[in-house]
């Protein structure tokens, strides 16, 4: 993707830095080699070597996400809700995309299990579920019909059909893997804004986060096109993995102010 640099003194104009749980979160909406390059130096000046955020992404080439990845001699990045078309334009980039910076940090601070890590916090107002299904192509079919279920149980006007075609994307990928096992979430949350948006994570053992093209290629794009956010980010659990996700907006059609949560397909609230 093509980027027309602007002046560097608009560089520190549109950007903003803080600190969460010791972690630099940068809110930047362009993103080329330079602009990569000052924001490693400054996570460096903050936080020292550890990694860094950057959220508000709308613009980006190519070589400075290579940059923001980062090598052995300083930071290196990772991307808070990149848009959906990220991913699908630039599917070489190898570095982690989380839907949220709570879901970031405690994979960056805190290594969970091997599960899709929520999006937002457990005081949030959310609902979540999870399930393990096997690799086996006759599992999704089962997982589909699970996830229709709960978000009818959840009384959303959600975008169920386009959420179960990104699925059927993103599960396909991990049946490819050598998995033997796919850890599926599924989470109503409120974003930053404060907007109601589903986010569906699907997890598999296979820790390489550079997509192959071809049929691999064309499902980022599907699933691009369905979207608003997506991306992929790795989990040092035992074993090691991936998570590939996405995040669609939704309209409530019940309260949703009360936790919900399940656990292997049981689900209560």
């Amino acid at each position: 993707m093509s980027l027309r640099p602007a002046p560097i003194g608009q560089f520190a104009h549109q950007t903003r830095a803080r600190i969460h749980d010791g972690v630099a979160v940068f809110t930047a909406d362009v993103l080329d080699q330079q602009r990569a390059a000052q924001l490693r130096a400054t996570a460096a000046q903050l936080t020292g070597s550890g990694p860094f955020l950057v959220q508000g992404l709308t613009v980006w080439t190519d070589a400075g996400l290579n940059a923001l990845a980062g090598d052995d001699h300083g930071p290196s990045g990772a991307l808070i809700a990149p848009p959906a078309r990220l991913l699908a334009a630039s599917p070489g980039a190898a570095l982690d995309m989380f839907p949220s910076v709570h879901s970031a940090v405690t994979a960056l601070r805190h290594p969970p299990s091997p599960l899709p890590l929520p999006p937002a916090g457990a005081d949030s107002q959310t609902r979540s579920a999870h399930r393990v299904f096997t690799t086996e192509p006759t599992a999704m079919f089962g997982a589909r019909h699970w996830i229709r279920g709960l978000l009818a149980d959840w009384a959303t006007k959600s975008p169920t059909d386009r959420a179960l075609v990104a699925f059927s994307e993103l599960a396909a990928a991990s049946v490819a893997t050598t998995s033997t096992q796919m850890h599926v979430s599924v989470n109503l949350w409120r974003d930053p804004d404060g907007a109601l948006a589903l986010t569906v994570g699907v997890r598999d053992d296979d820790p390489v986060l550079a997509p192959a093209g071809g049929r691999r290629q064309d499902s980022l794009r599907l699933v691009a096109a369905l979207s608003r956010d997506m991306g992929l980010y790795r989990q040092a659990a035992d074993p090691a993995g991936k998570v590939a996700w996405f995040t669609m907006p939704v309209t409530p059609q019940a309260d949703v102010s009360q936790p919900c949560h399940s656990d292997r397909g049981r689900h209560s609230c």
